[in-house]
Parts: C-alpha cells; sequence; structure tokens
C-alpha cells in the first residue's frame, strides 16, 4: 500500500509540474526547524524539514514535497502500586515505575499550499510516517512476605523490561503560516498520526510550530 500511495503521488506531482504554466513563478527550495509537541503535552521535542513546491494555476496555488525527521527532548514517567496475581488466586503489591519518550520520528508528505492575503497561507499535507520509542518497566515486589516461589522475581531488587517500539501509518493534516517577507516565514501545523499496530489509540494529532527559509 505504501507503494502504490507514494507512485500515485509521485505521479500526480510531476504531471503538474510538466504542465504549469510557462508564466509560473519558479519552484522554491525551503528549510525550516522548530519545536513540537507528539502525542500531548507529555512529549515535546525538535523538528526539522526540507521541501520543495512549484507554484501552479496562474501562481494560486502550489504543490510540492517535504521531508521531516524529529526528535524527543522530554520523558513521560508515571509511578503506582499495583496488585499482582499469578493466576491462581495468588496476589502481592508491587511498584511500577515507567517511563516513554519518542526517540526519533520520520515522515515524507505531499503537499499543498495556497495563500489567503499577502501575508497568510493554507497549507495542506499528506503522508506517511514512522516512529521509535523508547520505553521501560521498572518493578519492584513490595510486600515483605512475599512468597519467592509463587513470585519468582521478587528474589531480585527490582526488574526491568524494555519495551522499545515503533508505531508508522498514514499521516496528513492542516497548516497556516505567515510570512515576512519572501524568504522568510513561521508556519503552524496540526498533523494527525496513525499508530496502526499500537493498541493504546488508533492515534492523535501532533502540533508543531517553525520558522522557514525558503531558497
Amino acid at each position: 500500500m505504501k507503494k502504490v500511495f507514494f507512485v500515485f503521488g509521485a505521479s500526480i506531482l510531476s504531471t503538474t509540474l510538466l504542465t504549469a504554466p510557462a508564466n509560473a513563478q519558479p519552484g522554491a527550495f525551503e528549510i525550516s526547524a522548530g519545536g513540537v509537541v507528539f502525542d500531548d503535552s507529555n512529549f515535546m521535542g525538535v523538528i526539522g524539514r526540507i521541501g520543495y513546491t512549484q507554484p501552479v494555476f496562474d501562481n494560486t496555488f502550489a504543490i510540492g514535497v517535504e521531508g521531516e525527521a524529529g526528535f524527543g527532548l522530554s520523558k513521560f514517567e508515571i509511578s503506582d502500586i499495583l496488585v499482582l496475581t499469578d493466576g491462581n488466586n495468588n496476589f502481592t503489591d508491587v511498584q511500577v515505575d515507567q517511563s516513554v519518550e519518542i526517540s526519533d520520528s520520520f515522515g515524507g508528505y505531499f503537499i499543498a499550499r495556497t495563500p489567503i492575503t499577502s501575508k497568510f497561507g493554507v497549507i495542506g499535507r499528506i503522508g506517511y510516517r514512522t516512529t521509535s520509542f523508547a520505553a521501560q518497566r521498572e518493578i519492584e515486589y513490595v510486600d515483605p512476605n512475599v512468597d519467592p516461589e509463587i513470585f519468582p522475581e521478587s528474589s531480585l531488587d527490582r526488574f526491568r523490561q524494555n519495551l522499545d517500539g515503533k508505531f508508522e501509518g498514514l499521516s496528513g493534516g492542516v497548516g497556516i503560516e505567515y510570512a515576512f517577507n519572501r524568504k522568510s516565514a513561521i508556519r503552524f501545523d496540526a498533523t494527525y498520526v496513525d499508530k496502526q499496530d499500537i493498541e493504546i489509540t488508533e492515534g492523535n494529532t501532533w502540533v508543531s510550530i517553525v520558522y522557514a527559509r525558503r531558497f
């Protein structure tokens, strides 16, 4: 499905560029960098983008592509006391400390933009994204009378589980930009990210703000 999606999108982009009017303005490369809130306010990071857009339709509309890369700067941590069972009506209390952070995230998008005024414009984009995360869980048995024959891990002071993984899927969103001049702009985006195989949620919206420079 990914291959079909990108071949289809690339075909549309190539066809449009080849049929652009002769008086169209030249395309522009764009590099941008800024901050992003992954998932929710517990995960914050930085992103960078590089892209190319070409004006079409008498310069009232532009299409292009952009690649995006980012990584997290914050870690979400939670601690709780839980009741653990062996499945045979034996129970004990454990303290569970969990942490999750975004390791890296990469995406490729087809974009379309159109101006609202001489300064403001809107952007839409759709693409595919893959994100890796690092997660750890530490468990400590807090019941001094726990039976190590029933719960063998209780013989350890603490034991750790690594739960690293990744999710990937279709991604798309909308944004608005303000141009200081023909070369510089600030851009705000809201991007929906599909998590596919992750059971926590089917997906969520990430928000970002970047400074963009065109060449």
